[in-house]
């Protein structure tokens, strides 16, 4: 009985040529451009809730009083309107 012989050693890599450093240009092109279209959208939501949080807390300050006391009443109601039809909604 023949036994197999070992595996020579493995095939040398292919040279790197043009192509393949055009492909991976490609690559590292399109994740540039995406990091850089996340951190624009980053810094987009970052002004945007910095921007809601200080109107937001301007307007708390101008609410005061019966104002304050009829948008909490209303609040209320809205949330207990909404818990109701929750409650009553066949499942």
């Amino acid at each position: 009985m023949r036994r197999a012989c070992p595996p020579g050693p493995a095939d040398p890599a292919p040279p790197i040529t043009r192509a393949h450093l055009a492909a991976a240009a490609a690559v590292v092109a399109a994740f540039v451009v995406l990091l850089a279209l996340g951190l624009l959208f980053c810094s987009l939501t970052f002004a945007w809730l910095t921007f809601y949080a200080v109107t937001v807390a301007r307007l708390g300050r101008l609410l005061t009083g019966a104002a304050r006391r009829a948008l909490d009443a209303v609040t209320g109601v809205v949330l207990i309107a909404f818990g109701v039809r929750l409650a009553a909604e066949e499942r």
